[in-house]
């Protein structure tokens, strides 16, 4: 029986080592190629770590995880290849001195562990993880306005 046991494992690690180049395949080749251009166009030297085609408003969107070095962005991309949103992640240090200020007024014991920058169109908004408050998360625009 201990000789069945090595062989069955050594079976189901091949079928799922299977199973995954088939999903990476299948989802490569179904990103549209306006999305990938327009993404290797923007971020030449990212890795895409996974994706997923979505639906918003009705319409078809693909969502792109990536890094570059350790740079973090979430991408939203319409099938034509238009950018409709972006999240990236930035250093707390590199947030308006607005939103660190109002930040800092609000929950003053509380530290800002993590900072993401969210573009949307014309709009900028940043999100920032707090430790040490009621509060996990706030969302504030570049003037230090709460959004939520």
């Amino acid at each position: 029986m201990s000789a069945r046991i090595p062989t069955l494992t050594l079976a189901l690690l091949i079928a799922m080592t299977g199973a995954a180049d088939a999903r990476q395949q299948s989802t490569s080749s179904t990103m549209p190629a306006a999305v990938r251009t327009a993404f290797e166009q923007a971020h030449p030297k990212a890795t895409i770590d996974h994706w997923a085609a979505e639906k918003k408003d009705g319409q078809p969107v693909f969502e792109i995880e990536s890094h570059e070095g350790q740079q973090k962005r979430d991408l939203l991309y319409a099938a034509d290849g238009r950018l409709i949103e972006s999240e990236e992640t930035i250093g707390v240090a590199s947030l308006p001195e607005a939103v660190r200020q109002a930040v800092t007024r609000a929950y003053p014991k509380a530290t800002m562990q993590k900072a993401e920058r969210v573009v949307r169109g014309q709009v900028t908004e940043y999100e920032v993880s707090l430790k040490g408050a009621k509060v996990k998360e706030l969302v504030l625009h570049a003037d230090g306005t709460l959004v939520k």
